[in-house]
């Protein structure tokens, strides 16, 4: 009887206590967040390394692979699985590789496999970073801990090209097989594969990291199905980070004195063109290919589209890319002149033109139907889903797309834009555009060590090209971001979310 007394008491004493603080306004400690959630306007193409470049695909497989080296949040190369390198001469690269790395299946990180990572980005059939490598001419082990990189002619860009070339485990990659190991993927970053649905990708944290356990044990990347919902995810908590927030959205937000500090926004490295196939009619002509351009009035889509949350573009990369030429002309919106070249082309009537384009962007289609007509130019939308849309992109005549240089510097997309595909160039060439005297200037861009003389060449590159307007530039949209007070983040300039750089917040 005397322990049950005493027990009684200590638990009125207790229950005292819990009153008193209540009381006193210190509620009971809120659990820490575990669990870190990243919405995208889609999931991941693919978890096989080296096989898409398209940027949520690579946001996703940065959190669980590594290449040599990154960029920071401003796109400043940063060591990674390369701890340093040197040149010793103008075609060599030594990449000392960091020591007691490990996959996430416990192996170590050898030079063999960094041997066979670069070779398989270089030349596997579905690599998609071919030209990336183009001025790679071997790669070889030099000792335990160094890989010995040798060009066919000096690259001064080479660490940026290699970014999303991420290091792969050889002896897993082969024992299962390119399917099994896109289905349960191997890589050394910051969090392992937990499994993935139709839903969300789910990760964990990788303890044994070297650069130290991420602040949230675990990551969800999941997507949301429309613009409404990826704001209510945010304003119901169900997510952490949604990106690709539109700007009619974001505009209510910030007129909402308590949710205005979610948004986040950065001008984006994208732009958003228009893609012409220039070997089928009527874009072979350069007559049509201008007259599209000339269609566009670029200042009323930032204002009605993008409710000024971005700017006109005028060329093919934004102004924070090495190679962006200041002195290009805007394109302005000339409705008559763009009616004299149709008829110089042999359209006095005007044509009808199919856009494809992803549903997301429907708007921006409505608008440009408008804007297009006074030029006669009766445009219709083919509106697809994003997996159908990607699908179609290699033999589309006319569609909407953004693309941006991962590097940094215009070079990249020279090379997988621009360049007549063949072999490593014009990866990306999905227009057809071919122009010799583009090829040779190109190819001659890629063994320039002196920076203001490549500087110089991209710059007349970018003039040659938009004389032949193989693309119609639109404009370069900032990246909007939906950030949780829950978490403390801050956009990079390269459009990837990666978990290992959220905190939580200051308390």
């Amino acid at each position: 009887m005397r322990g049950d007394t005493h027990r009684r008491m200590g638990t009125l004493a207790l229950g005292a206590v819990f009153i008193l603080l209540l009381a006193s306004g210190c509620a009971p400690p809120t659990p820490e967040k575990t669990e870190l959630v990243i919405a995208h306007k889609g999931l991941p193409l693919t978890l096989m390394p080296h096989t898409r470049e398209e940027v949520i695909t690579t946001s996703v497989l940065m959190n669980m692979f590594e290449s040599l080296a990154g960029f920071d949040a401003d796109m400043k190369i940063t060591p990674l699985l390369a701890v340093s390198w040197e040149n010793p001469d103008d075609l060599t690269w030594l990449f000392k590789i960091r020591s007691r790395v490990r996959f996430h299946d416990g192996s170590p990180l050898t030079a063999d496999d960094v041997v066979y990572s670069l070779e398989r980005a270089r030349s596997h059939p579905t690599s998609a970073l071919k030209s990336n490598c183009s001025t790679i001419a071997s790669i070889t082990r030099v000792g335990d801990d160094t890989v010995k990189v040798v060009t066919a002619q000096p690259s001064p860009i080479l660490l940026h090209k290699l970014t999303n070339a991420f290091i792969l485990p050889r002896r897993q990659l082969e024992q299962a097989g390119p399917e099994a190991f896109a289905r349960q993927p191997v890589g050394t970053g910051p969090y392992r594969f937990e499994s993935v649905t139709g839903e969300a990708v789910r990760l964990t944290a990788w303890d044994a990291y070297w650069g130290g356990a991420p602040v949230f044990p675990r990551l969800t990347v999941t997507r949301y199905t429309s613009p409404t919902e990826a704001v209510q995810m945010l304003l119901d908590g169900r997510a952490d980070i949604v990106t690709d927030i539109s700007p009619e959205l974001a505009r209510d937000i910030e007129r909402n004195p308590q949710q205005k500090n979610m948004i986040q926004n950065r001008p984006g490295m994208a732009i958003r063109q228009l893609v012409m196939d220039t070997t089928r009619p009527p874009f072979n002509w350069r007559e049509v290919r201008e007259a599209v351009a000339l269609a566009i009035d670029r200042h009323r889509l930032v204002d009605r589209i993008l409710l000024g949350f971005g700017q006109p573009a005028n060329q093919m990369v934004p102004h924070a890319v090495f190679g962006f030429h200041p002195s290009l002309p805007d394109i302005p919106y000339d409705p008559d002149k763009a009616r004299a070249l149709l008829a110089r082309a042999g359209h006095p009537k005007g044509l009808t033109l199919t856009l494809m384009m992803s549903g997301v962007r429907a708007r921006l289609g409505e608008e440009l139907q408008r804007q297009m007509a006074p030029a006669g130019i009766r445009l219709e939308l083919d509106i697809r889903d994003r997996q159908s849309f990607w699908a179609a992109a290699d033999t589309a005549p006319f569609w909407l797309a953004g693309f941006n240089s991962t590097s940094g510097d215009a070079s990249d997309l020279m090379d997988d834009l621009f360049h007549t595909t063949t072999g490593v160039y014009g990866r990306d060439n999905r227009g057809r555009y071919s122009n010799p005297s583009v090829d040779r200037m190109i190819e001659t861009l890629g063994g320039l060590l002196n920076q203001p003389q490549r500087l110089h060449t991209m710059q007349r590159l970018m003039v040659m090209i938009m004389q032949d307007m193989p693309r119609v530039p639109l404009f370069v949209e900032d990246e909007i971001y939906g950030v949780s007070p829950a978490v403390a983040w801050k956009p990079r300039l390269d459009m990837r979310v990666l978990a290992k750089e959220v905190r939580r917040p200051a308390p």
